[in-house]
């Protein structure tokens, strides 16, 4: 019963500065010290989860949790297989961040990263620099799973919850943008009924006065 605590104590116990394994939580041993690379939080200790969104309609179709802290490039491949898998689509290209340099086709995929191309007309430059922008609204998806749809702080156990946790943000997220244009779409219809009655109020009223 107490095996696997006692194994963890003795992790803890053997660990040095700079060791891989580190312990960081007791009780949730599985944690990895996420570095950030920002100024105001260069540190985040949890599990890394790699996000997959359509751009233009920002609706998520891959969400991957890894155990460890893998480089953003070793993450590219497994969370393409959770969007085939999801959405059942093969896409022409897929736009990501500088940290998955190195990747220049995955799988007949064309892999946009951000950065001068060289030997590249002023056209396809431009072209490059439109598509990069795009990607910046990862970021805002990011910080509404972390604030809004618990991303940022899991509290189901062990590795397998994490991925149930992000699973289930993910989920929450393309719910709230559905509920969100079924409103906007029923606000809409509720908008133009009002306008057609109205109309066709005033419509009668005049018919009525002519009449007379």
């Amino acid at each position: 019963l107490y095996t696997p605590v006692l194994q963890t104590m003795a992790r803890v116990v053997r660990q040095q500065r700079g060791d891989n394994d580190t312990v960081y939580s007791l009780h949730a041993p599985e944690t990895s010290c996420i570095a950030k690379g920002k100024k105001h939080k260069k540190y985040e200790f949890g599990s890394k989860v790699s996000i997959a969104s359509l751009s233009g309609s920002n609706v998520v179709v891959g969400i991957a949790n890894f155990v460890g802290n893998p480089h953003d490039s070793k993450t590219l491949v497994p969370t393409l297989d959770e969007v085939a898998q999801w959405t059942g689509q093969q896409y022409a290209r897929v736009l990501v961040g500088k940290g998955y340099r190195g990747h220049g086709q995955v799988g007949g995929l064309a892999v946009i990263i951000p950065g001068k191309k060289a030997h590249a007309s002023a056209y396809a430059i431009r072209r490059h620099k439109t598509m990069c922008k795009r990607r910046s609204a990862i970021e805002a998806i990011i910080s509404h799973l972390k604030s809004e749809h618990k991303l940022g702080r899991n509290y189901l156990k062990g590795s397998v919850g994490d991925a149930h946790n992000a699973l289930l943000a993910g989920m929450e997220f393309n719910l709230m943008l559905f509920l969100r244009e079924l409103a906007g779409n029923f606000l809409a219809t509720m908008f133009w009924g009002f306008f057609y009655l109205v109309l066709s109020r005033k419509l009668r009223l005049s018919q009525n006065d002519t009449c007379s």
